[in-house]
């Protein structure tokens, strides 16, 4: 056994070495990455709840100034107003909505990227480990070429 064709298995192994290492690392990355989003999302869904708060918020000063308003004019007790109040919390509900459904798709679409990224993560690791295998494997071979194993 000579000494290159040691020195050149010990290559291949530390080679291997380095892509195990490499392969968890993008893992490690795509943890993170993972966890990012995850607190991304939750943050969308608190900006959404509070959007909806604000929302029906404005809605009850606004009646509250219509009926002070109709009031000082002696109309709170007329028909028109009611419907006026009616049409107000359509369009207040319509708003909510909207703004529960876009958090809810913002917030769904945080989450696939999550998990996106933490299975990117261990297909990496898997595919390092695979190379690492294979470059051991290709090194044993070369050495038992030349006699050395």
């Amino acid at each position: 056994m000579d000494f290159f064709s040691v020195m050149g298995f010990a290559g291949s192994l530390f080679s291997a070495a380095a892509q195990v290492e490499r392969g968890r690392e993008i893992r490690r990355q795509k943890e993170a990455e993972a966890a990012q989003l995850e607190q991304e999302r939750r943050q969308a869904e608190i900006n959404t709840l509070q959007q909806h708060n604000d929302l029906l918020a404005e809605l009850d000063r606004a009646e509250d100034v219509n009926t002070a308003t109709f009031g000082f004019l002696n109309r709170d007790d007329d028909n028109s107003v009611a419907a006026f109040n009616a049409a107000q919390s359509a369009i207040s509900d319509r708003d909510v909505r909207r703004i529960d459904a876009q958090g809810l798709y913002a917030s769904e679409q945080l989450r696939l990227r999550s998990v996106g990224a933490l299975r990117a993560g261990r297909a990496a690791e898997r595919s390092a480990n695979l190379n690492a295998m294979s470059t051991i494997f290709s090194g044993a071979y070369k050495s038992s070429q030349t006699g050395s194993l």
